[in-house]
Formats: C-alpha cells, sequence, structure tokens
C-alpha cells in the first residue's frame, strides 16, 4: 500500500529556468499540505539516458522525475511505501524502469533499500545480509555507486559506519566493513574493483571491490567533507576552514588553497568538491552566508572564483561532465529544497543601447546598464577612445554590480566609448559586444600668468602671501569635475645695474639719450625698470682712435697695382681711405716703387748639326728665354745662333731706339743714317717665335705696326750693312 501526497500543485510540476545566470534554477519542491513538516531539502540525484533525471529528498520523503531535462516534473512521492515518512536519502537508476533508493523506515530497520523495475510506480524491499549487526543499528544510506548494472556499493556514514555491496543490480545486498568508531562519508573514486572510501580522517583504499581495506596516512588532520579522485594519484578533497586540498600522489601529500575571501573566510566549510580534467572543477561552500554558493577553478584548484547566482545553503554537486552539472539545496532560508543546473554557456552581450550615461556633463559621470540575459559571473567595463578600446579605463571587473561610478575624472572635450562585456569563470568574456559613445566636458585650459615683485618686497595674490620666487598653482574644481587652474609663475625682480660698454670715434660727438657727454670715462643714469623696480645703468665711455697705416710695396717695370677699386701702374705715394670694424675713419698710404726688368743676349756660333741646350741646328737661329730675376719681374735671355762653315767671330749687337716703348699701339724706329742697304727686320715674343720678318729702310724713321699683338715682351732684331742692331719692346 502507498500513500497519496496532496500537494498544492499538480503532480506535473514545471519551473521556467533562469536564462540570466550560470546556474539556473530548474526546480523548487512542492509545499506539502497537512504535513507537520515542508520538502526543503534535495538530497540526491540521478541521471538517465540523455533526458530523465531523478530526485529525491525531504523532510517529507520525496521523490520527482523529469523526462526533458529539468523542464518538467512529475512528483513521483505518491508511489513511496507509507511506512517510509522521513527523507528519501539517496536514489540510484540504472535504466529508465529500475532503480532504487534508501531511507528511513519507521517499520522495519531490515527494509530501508526499495527498488523499482517499473520507473517508480511499485516500490520493492531490498534484502540486506545484516550478519552479526543489530537490526536497530542500521538506518539508510548516503550514496549508491555502482560499477555496472548488476555491481555496486552502498555507504552509510556512521552508526555504525557501512560499506555494503550488491551484485545483482541491489536488490540483495550484504556487508562488506562497518566500523562504530568511523564516519564514512562517500566513495571519492572508483574504477572496476579499485576503490577509495573518503573516512573521516584520512583515505581508505581497496584493490578488490571492498573486500580488504587498507588506510593512507597523510600530512594533514582536518575533517573531510568530501573527496573527489580524478585518477588513482589526482585528487581534491574539501574541508572546514574554507580549505580545499589537492594531491598528485594518491594522498599521500597535500597542497592547500582557499575557496572563499573576505570576512568570515576562514570558518567557511568547502563542503564538496568535483572535478571533469586537471584543470576544471567546482566546490561549494556550505557556511556562513555570505560566502555559501558555487566556487569554480579552471587551474586545477590553485585559485576560485564565485559563480552567480548566489545560491543558499548547497548540499551537494552532481556532475555529469564538464558541460553539465546539479546543485542541491538544503534547508534554504525560505524552506524549499532546489535543484541548479549548469549549462556550459558563452556570457551574452547586453541588448544596444543598454548602458546609460548619467550626469555626462562631469567628468566623474555614473554608467549604467541593464542586467545581462547570457550564463554569466559578472561584468568587466572598459573605456576607450575608440569602440571596444580600453585605452581610458583598462579592463574592470565590478562584479555583479550594473553601474559604475568613475572615481577619477575623464578625461575632457573627448569622445568616449563605453563597452560593458558580461563574463563567465570558465568561458571568459563575451565577444563583440558592442559600445556606447559619449562625449565628456570640455574644461577650460589652465589661465598662465606671469608676474613678480621687486627684491626686498613680497606678492599678495588672492589669499596668499607670496615671498619666494617659483611656479604656484591655484585650482578650483568646478561642478563639472573640471580643475580651473591658475599657473602662476612668479619672479623675484632685482633692483638691476646694468653695466653698458660704447665708444666713440676720435673727432666725433657721443650722446646718451638727451646727455651730450664730454668725453671717455664712467657716467650713472637711474631708470625705473619694466617691472616698476629701480635700475641703475652704468656707461663706461671710450674714444676709439681713426689710424693711418703706410704701405711700401713695389711693382715690376710695365706692370700695375691694385689699389681698392683703383689700378695703379706708376710709382708714386697714394691715399685710401676706409672705415675701420668700430666704424671709424682709417687712412693707408702707399708708397709705389717700380722694379726695372732685366734683358741679356748671347751671341754664338755652332758648325751645322751641333747641339745647344740638347738640340742640334743646321740653319741660324735666335732662341728667347722668358725668366724671373731676383726682384720677381721678367728677365729675358735672348740666344743668337748662327751656324759657320769656317772660322767665325760672332757678331757683337748694337742698340736700336724705339719711341714710344713701352707702346699700346705702333712702335717707331728711328733711323739709322748711316744704313746704305735696306734692313732685315725680325720681331720675336717671348717664346722666341718669330712673328715678323720683312725688309725695312731704316735710313729714315721707319714705323713698326704693332696692332693685334698680345701684351708682353718682344725682340727687335734688324740686320743693316752686316751690322746687328737690336731692341726689346714691350706691348701694353
Amino acid at each position: 500500500m502507498y500513500r497519496l501526497v496532496i500537494v498544492a500543485f499538480l503532480s506535473l510540476l514545471c519551473i521556467t529556468p533562469t536564462p540570466a545566470q550560470s546556474w539556473e534554477l530548474i526546480h523548487e519542491a512542492p509545499t506539502v499540505t497537512g504535513s507537520p513538516g515542508s520538502i526543503d531539502r534535495i538530497l540526491d540525484l540521478c541521471r538517465v539516458g540523455d533526458s530523465t533525471i531523478w530526485i529525491c529528498g525531504g523532510v517529507n520523503a520525496y521523490i520527482a522525475v523529469s523526462y526533458d531535462n529539468g523542464e518538467n516534473w512529475t512528483d513521483m512521492s505518491e508511489y513511496i511505501p507509507e511506512q517510509i515518512s522521513s527523507s528519501i536519502s539517496a536514489i540510484h537508476f540504472i535504466t529508465k524502469d529500475f532503480g532504487l533508493f534508501s531511507a528511513f523506515n519507521n517499520a522495519s530497520n531490515f527494509e530501508v533499500f526499495f527498488y523499482t523495475e517499473n520507473g517508480g510506480q511499485d516500490w520493492q524491499p531490498a534484502n540486506i545480509d545484516l550478519q552479526n549487526s543489530e537490526p536497530n543499528s542500521f538506518f539508510a544510506a548516503a550514496e549508491f555507486k555502482f560499477k555496472d548494472d548488476i555491481e555496486g556499493w552502498a555507504i552509510r556514514p556512521s552508526s555504525p559506519a557501512t560499506v555494503l555491496h550488491t551484485t545483482d543490480g541491489g536488490r540483495n545486498w550484504e556487508i562488506l566493513l562497518q566500523d562504530n568508531n568511523e564516519i564514512y562519508r562517500h566513495i571519492a573514486y572508483q574504477n572496476g574493483d579499485t576503490l577509495i572510501l573518503n573516512n573521516w580522517e584520512h583515505l581508505m583504499y581497496s584493490y578488490d571491490g571492498g573486500e580488504s581495506w587498507e588506510d593512507i596516512e597523510d600530512n594533514l588532520w582536518q575533517e573531510r567533507y568530501s573527496a573527489f579522485f580524478l585518477n588513482r594519484q589526482r585528487g581534491w578533497w574539501a574541508g572546514r576552514e574554507n580549505q580545499v586540498h589537492s594531491t598528485y600522489d594518491g594522498g599521500v601529500t597535500w597542497d592547500t588553497s582557499y575557496v572563499a575571501t573576505g570576512v568570515f573566510s576562514d570558518i567557511s566549510r568547502a563542503y564538496q568538491t568535483h572535478f571533469v580534467n586537471d584543470s576544471l572543477g567546482w566546490a561549494i561552500v556550505y557556511f556562513p552566508i555570505p560566502h555559501e554558493g558555487v566556487y569554480v577553478s579552471t587551474d586545477g584548484g590553485d585559485t576560485w572564483a564565485k559563480q552567480n547566482p548566489h545560491i543558499d545553503n548547497p548540499l551537494r554537486i552532481k556532475v555529469y561532465g564538464d558541460s553539465l552539472a546539479y546543485i542541491l539545496t538544503i534547508r534554504p532560508q525560505d524552506e524549499i529544497g532546489k535543484v541548479y543546473r549548469y549549462r556550459k554557456r558563452k556570457a551574452s552581450c547586453l541588448p544596444a543601447g543598454s548602458v546609460s550615461i548619467s550626469d555626462s556633463s562631469s567628468l566623474y559621470p555614473l554608467l549604467s546598464w541593464q542586467p545581462a540575459t547570457g550564463a554569466y559571473d559578472g561584468y568587466y567595463l572598459q573605456l576607450g577612445s575608440t569602440p571596444g578600446g580600453q585605452d581610458v579605463l583598462p579592463r574592470t571587473d565590478v562584479g555583479l554590480d550594473t553601474f559604475y561610478q568613475a572615481i577619477t575624472p575623464l578625461p575632457d572635450g573627448v569622445e568616449l566609448y563605453a563597452t560593458v562585456l558580461p563574463y563567465n569563470h570558465i568561458l571568459g568574456a563575451a565577444e563583440d559586444c558592442g559600445s556606447t559613445a559619449f562625449t565628456t566636458p570640455v574644461c577650460p585650459p589652465p589661465i598662465a600668468v606671469d608676474t613678480g615683485y621687486c627684491k626686498g618686497s613680497s606678492l599678495l595674490w588672492l589669499d596668499s602671501l607670496i615671498t619666494s620666487p617659483g611656479a604656484y598653482t591655484f585650482a578650483d574644481t568646478l561642478s563639472s569635475g573640471c580643475v580651473q587652474e591658475t599657473q602662476l609663475q612668479v619672479q623675484q625682480y632685482d633692483n638691476p645695474s646694468t653695466n653698458i660698454d660704447t665708444a666713440y670715434c676720435a673727432g666725433t660727438s657721443f650722446y646718451w639719450q638727451d646727455s651730450l657727454l664730454a668725453g671717455p670715462g664712467t657716467y650713472q643714469f637711474g631708470y625705473t625698470s619694466a617691472q616698476g623696480c629701480d635700475s641703475t645703468l652704468l656707461l663706461h665711455l671710450e674714444e676709439w682712435p681713426a689710424p693711418t697705416l703706410r704701405i711700401d710695396t713695389s711693382i715690376c717695370e710695365g706692370g700695375s697695382y691694385a689699389g681698392q677699386d683703383t689700378l695703379i701702374s706708376d710709382a708714386g705715394t697714394y691715399s685710401f681711405h676706409y672705415s675701420t670694424a668700430l666704424g671709424c675713419d682709417s687712412t693707408v698710404q702707399l708708397f709705389l716703387e717700380e722694379r726695372p726688368n732685366s734683358s741679356t743676349e748671347i751671341d754664338t756660333a755652332l758648325i751645322a748639326g751641333e747641339l745647344y741646350d740638347g738640340q742640334a741646328y743646321e740653319g741660324d737661329t735666335t732662341l728667347v728665354y722668358n725668366l724671373t730675376a731676383a726682384n720677381g719681374c721678367d728677365s729675358i735671355v735672348t740666344v743668337y745662333i748662327d751656324i759657320v762653315t769656317s772660322t767665325y767671330q760672332p757678331q757683337q749687337a748694337q742698340t736700336l731706339r724705339v719711341l714710344p716703348n713701352p707702346s699700346n699701339g705702333d712702335f717707331t724706329i728711328l733711323a739709322l743714317p748711316q744704313a746704305t742697304a735696306p734692313a732685315r727686320l725680325q720681331v720675336l715674343d717671348s717664346s722666341g717665335k718669330r712673328i715678323l720678318d720683312q725688309e725695312a729702310d731704316l735710313s729714315s724713321d721707319w714705323q713698326l705696326p704693332a696692332q693685334g699683338w698680345p701684351a708682353g715682351l718682344y725682340l727687335l732684331r734688324a740686320e743693316v750693312d752686316g751690322e746687328l742692331y737690336t731692341a726689346r719692346l714691350i706691348k701694353q
């Protein structure tokens, strides 16, 4: 016979999951009418197949099932045998139809395990071989752990602590281990016949399915609420004082981390932990209220972060991989047991336009936004000069607050972009979220003031008496948050004494302002400076002379001297006038002399083919050498070569008179009255080249045309009546 449970709801229960949190509420236990207690706890959950979930709890016996992953629930409590009046402590389904539960039986201590073969429509008591145990000493089990469809274990925590074993799916049970002095929490690991039992103070290992056990002593002592092992070596356990411990050596040594933070965190109780791999795992904190909830670690338990929402009095976590887990609660503040579900979902961006800027005329705006609609554990806020940027306010974790008050002034007069990124601790922040643009007020620029005071006095600025030079800033905060600065640059003005060195040229006068100064010396004048301070000027006056400079120099005969812009070709005394570097008159006197040029003639006779100066000659030749004399002027050497065939006496040359010489035009050869025959005239330039060779009648003056001759020195040669005459011509 089964009891009939009358509830305030239909047997088909439905609760709409909250999509805006990492953990969503999927079930609340119904309110029981006509009963001394309520269903204030959900103690166990079992998932079968892809969509079926069984839960159980109390204080009044309670079982419910969902066939659609928790979207809708059916209360199955009416099928519980009526002798079961307290909580259902554990439930396990092997198939859709076959399952079992454990509870306290008011009628029989032998009948604490029940099984069903028709999906919970009918329950039969399982057989328990108590062996030598007292019947009244055995109560409900806290956990079922099955190896396969037929072999499994059950744990009863205390009075006495017991491990039971079944090999027929739970219809019959035998006791493997029992101890009145121990507390068996649960089986922390099972793989084949290898079991790790979470004891009160330590771990117990069995390698033969529970027939024999050995204790593992470790480096810690603390009450262990819950242990969990991924494999034989890697495991964690949760306990008092806000601690989760981890091991890499099967429980011999442990490292400790702390879950909750803040006030009273040292008395928090990490009640259970479960990891899906070496990095990702959860821990539940059961006490005290500020720290209650679910915490997640993504680094193997080194650090922990609380997930959203705050869950009141979480008791147990059931994990099915990294994408699905459930939290069961006990005695929450509203006395209604609850089931929360985690699904691996990314955080979603806020709807466009969700961010509001309050008091945009201030540099300290208040930013607020609507709550997120995705699986989030908090919000990041960032401010930047471009959409999605964070160069103004780097990404800041504001927790679950939906507002942010700027505590430092934002840059003024710019367009900024506020980006709110919902995040969860496992998958991180939402991606590609939009930004809200706003413009900050333009602050007035600083006012720069340059001022000062005379030495020996002070400066009064507003209410401040300034007695030292330097930079002073006076700031006034405006209602917009802008700071209006007055930047005061204060100087101490000297009562200056200025020295000026100057001069005037001899023979002139010197005025200073309206004063004609009498002569060289030091003069003192008094002024008021541009800053209003007394000023003294000392004028040191010199008289600069007007110098005369003598230059003695010379030119070669027929040469010239360039003085200023004047070309001088005659010897004499010349005066030139200049201004000195100081601006005074200066006279230069030039004494110019003329140095004579020199000429030498050499007559020589050679036999035809004989060498002269390395050259063989066959006929008469005249050679002219243009040299520089010791005085720096020209020296012309003329060599007359006569080719003889017999004994020969060289001719002695006579001077031929020519006027004008030097000449810038033609030359006139003065007559040789004794000439009886035409003369042979030859003219050679300074290189010895013959430029004229002709006959001339020198019995009277004869005009020698020289137009077109380059300026220079020439040799004139005339043979008359067997006599040789020469002259040196200078063409200007």
